[in-house]
């Protein structure tokens, strides 16, 4: 994927606009630089609003914190997946009552491959899925959420054997709930 390896990893999986919330991840870099210098935003997807973030990136000098891939082929998401430290899933503020109404299959794919799942929103069948069953945490998309979302990627940053345990977690509800058959 071209990454560094000492890089501490969040994926944004998804196609780039407003109500996937990926004008998150800019806001939420710029909290975080400082706090986790090898930080990388791995971007998969596509979209009319990726020109856009891009060069919103480069104008704040931070194309450094980032790694866009495009769009993957099914047969490598996996692996763009299981490079990660954390699976992002934004959404925009003003979208978040969708959440209710819609279930992100790319939570189901996150947790399948056992990486820890940072997500937005208000759905209670996410709370459930996401931060009930331990393997991560839903939050909330109201104000401040962009300081709410950094101070949780710091902790888990300097806690990898949560980060490991909440894997573990996912993969496991993934092989008993959360699968095809199921």
């Amino acid at each position: 994927l071209g990454l560094p390896e000492d890089s501490f990893c969040l994926l944004y999986m998804g196609s780039y606009h407003r109500q996937q919330g990926v004008d998150c991840v800019l806001p939420l870099c710029k909290e975080l630089k400082d706090r986790i210098p090898n930080l990388r935003f791995l971007m998969t997807g596509a979209g009319k609003a990726k020109e856009e973030l891009e060069a919103e990136i480069h104008k704040s000098g931070l194309q450094s914190h980032f790694h866009f891939t495009g769009s993957l082929p099914p047969d490598q998401l996996g692996e763009a997946i299981g490079a990660t430290d954390i699976a992002f899933s934004p959404v925009h503020p003003e979208e978040a009552w969708r959440t209710e109404l819609t279930f992100p299959q790319k939570i189901v794919e996150y947790i399948a491959c056992g990486v820890p799942v940072l997500a937005m929103g208000y759905s209670q069948v996410q709370k459930e899925m996401i931060t009930e069953n331990g393997c991560g945490t839903l939050i909330d998309p109201g104000e401040g959420f962009v300081d709410r979302l950094a101070e949780t990627v710091v902790q888990w940053h300097g806690n990898p054997e949560q980060r490991i345990e909440m894997g573990k977690k996912a993969s496991d509800l993934s092989r008993t709930r959360y699968n095809y058959d199921s």
